[in-house]
């Protein structure tokens, strides 16, 4: 039953059904042929999958992006960045992409750095002669790097759902992100130089050190998340509280944000936050379906069968999302996926947060690529570029995220170091 079930709800997606919607619908069809199932227990599965501590950060980090957008703190960054590398060859690609990794230590969403670099970047380097389908297409694989580097709201939700440690995760994803900016600013390079993109000018010492002032307080937000989690002064929830309650405070500082603007700035955050948690609820029915039809247990006797090697089931698994990430939400699949494969991980000695790692980095790959792809659309419907153009100029950077995959996949000793030395 558990196969009709997975076939149901990835017809539904197909045909266009929320992700929800399709989970749900999926769930009954299973539910309606077990005798042993009460309506209380579906609904006590529904609140268990939103009622953790850990997940409240999810509001709190969708809020600090919404008023970093709103609050001037957005721009201060992206000034710094052209301070730095903006006298390279495609100056303004590369501008795009070291905002995205900074933004990334603030936020932890690729949505909201993709629709906020999409109205702020993408103008500014069509007016500069960069092809706007060029823009949008570095706009938005960059704008991956956001759920990688911490605080990340894939890297959380994995956390909460694995039960491993939310601060080893948020360390992990810290070396990931730079191999990610660094293969794409490559790239960026390599384009620019045979089309011709931007002038090369001489760095800017003044401009640099100006830039470097009005980007400070802004350069702490990842500073207080990470440094208050390390040092123990709060967990990772609360420090989402601190995020926000800082964040809010620079708009107020560079008076960029009134009290008239705090409305708009919480519906839109609730919105966000809704449109996560009630797939975050759906999951929970579908993940205790399948426990319930011991779908875990059968996929580890496939397993088991199949290899007896870590490194063949890592590359299963890498193929398997970077092959669902095509056609579901990155927090469905971690949601309905995790609680399955976790027995399979530890039955094969795989490091939890080292698996954790190369999921999300296989998952938001699938955030760029049809026909589910969220930062995408949102990237593309922003800039008002035509679907196939955007995939032409985002191929070169969907190999460079590729490349990062693997080259991560193939190093866990890399991806460990830094948790295991930081924390233990």
């Amino acid at each position: 039953m558990s196969v009709i079930m997975f076939g149901i709800m990835i017809a539904l997606i197909f045909a266009g059904a929320p992700v929800f919607v399709a989970m749900g619908l999926g769930c009954a069809v299973f539910i309606l042929t077990q005798d042993n199932i009460s309506m209380v227990g579906i609904a006590n599965q529904l609140f268990r999958g939103v009622n953790s501590f850990t997940l409240m950060a999810v509001p709190f980090y969708l809020l600090t992006g919404e008023l970093m957008n709103s609050g001037g703190t957005t721009r201060r960054i992206m000034d710094l960045a052209q301070s730095v590398v903006g006298s390279f060859r495609g100056g303004l690609a590369h501008v795009n992409i070291v905002s995205s990794t900074v933004m990334a230590g603030m936020s932890g969403s690729a949505s909201a750095d993709a629709a906020m670099e999409s109205v702020l970047l993408v103008p500014e380097m069509v007016r500069n002669g960069y092809p706007k389908a060029f823009a949008a297409a570095v706009t938005a694989c960059s704008a991956v790097i956001g759920p990688v580097i911490p605080p990340s709201i894939n890297m959380l939700i994995y956390a909460s759902t694995a039960g491993v440690s939310v601060g080893k995760m948020f360390v992990a994803g810290f070396l990931p992100g730079i191999v990610i900016c660094i293969y794409e600013m490559i790239v960026t390079y390599i384009i620019s130089k045979r089309r011709n993109y931007g002038d090369v000018t001489k760095f800017s010492l003044a401009r640099f050190l100006a830039a470097l002032k009005n980007g400070f307080l802004p350069l702490l937000t990842p500073v207080i998340i990470m440094g208050g989690i390390l040092f123990g002064w709060y967990t990772p929830t609360e420090a989402s509280v601190a995020a926000a309650l800082y964040a809010g405070f620079l708009g107020f500082l560079y008076k960029e944000i009134t009290l008239k603007d705090i409305p708009g700035i919480i519906l839109r955050t609730t919105s966000l936050t809704a449109t996560t948690m009630i797939i975050v609820a759906a999951s929970g029915v579908m993940g205790w379906v399948a426990a319930l039809d011991s779908v875990p247990q059968k996929i580890l006797s496939v397993f088991l069968t199949f290899t007896s090697s870590p490194a063949v089931v890592i590359v299963v698994l890498v193929i398997f999302y970077l092959l669902i990430g095509l056609i579901m939400d990155g927090v469905a699949i971690t949601l309905l996926t995790v609680p399955i494969v976790m027995p399979l991980i530890s039955s094969y000695g795989i490091d939890p947060v080292y698996f954790g790692v190369v999921m999300v980095l296989a998952l938001m790959i699938g955030q760029i690529t049809p026909p589910v792809g969220m930062v995408m659309y949102i990237t593309t419907s922003i800039t008002k570029v035509d679907l196939g153009d955007f995939m032409k100029e985002a191929a070169p950077y969907l190999l460079a995220l590729l490349a990062a995959l693997i080259t991560m996949a193939l190093l866990p000793d890399a991806v460990l170091w830094l948790p295991n030395r930081v924390i233990g």
